[in-house]
Parts: structure tokens; C-alpha cells; sequence
């Protein structure tokens, strides 16, 4: 599963799109500095994402939301998008069984739960 992904930088309001396989864990890098493309705009919180079957899938969408017209309709995905989603993407592993540590904000990266 692949996933593209728009963050809101917390410092500029400016929104950034890409594409992963580990949500969370690309999360973490943005936000500890490890993305060149990123690192003067931390921190970050994830506003919208989207799954996909495959990384091309995913890499079309994330060129969509870069150019013109995707761009136009970011901001309003980002402002219609359920904070419910991104809370269950970002939620610790305890909450599905797996023994993990506390919560987690929408700042702070923590591993995907387990499908069920």
C-alpha cells in the first residue's frame, strides 16, 4: 500500500504534497529535519492522505496536487478532510492490541496500526 500525502508546515501555513509506503514514518523525517526539501519549514502535521495499490498510482496523484489544477483543489481537500482519519493513521500500536507508548499528535509521528 502506498500512499500520497499533504502536510501543512505548522512555522508557514505552506502546504507540501508527497508519496510513501510508511506514512508515519515519513512524517518523523520531515518533522526531525532528515528532508532536505522540507527542513526550514518544520514542523509539520499531516492534513490529508490517500492510499493507493501502487506506487505509480501514487506518484500520478502527488504530480496532480503539484501542478495547477490539484493545486487549486489542496486547500480544499485539506480543509474538508476528517482530523478522524489522520488521528487512526498516526495512532499508536496500543490501541489495536500491540503493546506501545502514549498518544500521539498530529505533530508526532507514531506506527501505523495493524489492519484488522
Amino acid at each position: 500500500m502506498y500512499f500520497v500525502y499533504i502536510l501543512q508546515s505548522l512555522k508557514d501555513d505552506n502546504l507540501y504534497t508527497g508519496c510513501t509506503s510508511d506514512l508515519p514514518k515519513r512524517l518523523k523525517a520531515h518533522n526531525s529535519g532528515k528532508v532536505k526539501s522540507t527542513q526550514k519549514r518544520k514542523p509539520f502535521r499531516l492534513v490529508y492522505f490517500e492510499e493507493h495499490e501502487t506506487l505509480s498510482q501514487s506518484r500520478c496523484k502527488e504530480n496532480y496536487f503539484k501542478f495547477y489544477e490539484g493545486g487549486r483543489q489542496k486547500r480544499s481537500l485539506v480543509e474538508t478532510f476528517p482530523q478522524e482519519k489522520v488521528d487512526l493513521m498516526l495512532a499508536p500500536r496500543a490501541l489495536t492490541g500491540s503493546k506501545g507508548s502514549g498518544g500521539a499528535s498530529p505533530v508526532e509521528a507514531k506506527p501505523r496500526p495493524e489492519p484488522f
